[in-house]
């Protein structure tokens, strides 16, 4: 009788689809107190990289709409890429820049059914801030949501056309110096008509469409830049996982969606 009971006992667990809610405001989603996906409006405000091996002088730097301006996109990417897995987002880190709580590398992938991580380098999980009228919460950004965000530019190209971009001027300049200086001078002249990021980002365009290949690095930065200006876009649609149990430091809303809506 024990033996026959021991064996109806299940070894897995159901599935049970989550709640569904849409709201109206960002403070209704602030309210939610069962775990459930929801989906909202709300505008950028700014992307924040908790990096807890950063002193306090630093800190401060992982507001990256702070430093767009100071023209550190390689630092940035830097901070923003790293080596990871593909699947579950956890990054292959032993240099204590582990965020929310992860103070080590995780053996197993728990969204594999191997248990094997796949490595390529990701996106860093980071902190998307959003907000309405009514309140801010931070979204949780893991590596395939920041895909959704950056128009499903994966890390891996990123990375790559800026490691081409970074030998290709290293090249130019070792040719040609007095070529580079003179083309330096020009653009600055240029600059100096009109906004300087408008300029840069103009520059930036004509420089992709000139090429042979498509420069997702140079395309990420715009993306970046255009996200984050939160005076002037319209609201984006997120669709978030809610996790009660956690608050809304630690994770309690995960980004799964994102869209913009028609006008």
């Amino acid at each position: 009788m024990v033996l026959q009971k021991r064996q109806l006992v299940k070894n897995w667990k159901v599935n049970k689809e989550m709640k569904y809610q849409e709201c109206i405001s960002v403070s209704l989603v602030s309210s939610l107190t069962i775990s459930c996906k929801a989906t909202f409006s709300a505008s950028v405000d700014e992307i924040f990289l908790p990096l807890t091996n950063e002193s306090d002088g630093e800190k401060d730097q992982m507001f990256i709409r702070r430093r767009l301006y100071t023209m550190e996109y390689d630092k940035i990417m830097e901070d923003l890429i790293c080596m990871g897995c593909k699947l579950c987002g956890i990054p292959m880190s032993t240099e204590g820049r582990n965020v929310f709580g992860q103070s080590s590398v995780s053996l197993y992938c728990q969204k594999s059914s191997s248990r094997v991580h796949t490595l390529c380098l990701i996106y860093r999980k980071f902190m998307l801030y959003v907000w309405d009228e009514s309140e801010c919460i931070p979204l949780v950004v893991t590596n395939k949501s920041a895909e959704i965000l950056f128009g499903n530019i994966t890390a891996e190209q990123v990375y790559r056309c800026y490691r081409d971009d970074k030998v290709q001027s290293s090249n130019r300049r070792n040719s040609d110096d007095g070529t580079s200086t003179q083309t330096k001078a020009s653009a600055g002249e240029e600059a100096s008509d009109g906004t300087p990021l408008a300029q840069e980002e103009n520059q930036q365009l004509n420089n992709i469409k000139q090429g042979e290949r498509t420069d997702f690095y140079k395309i990420w930065v715009i993306l970046l830049k255009m996200l984050l200006r939160h005076e002037s876009n319209s609201p984006l649609k997120f669709t978030v996982n809610i996790n009660s149990e956690l608050s809304q430091e630690n994770g309690r809303f995960e980004l799964i969606g994102m869209t913009m809506p028609c006008i």
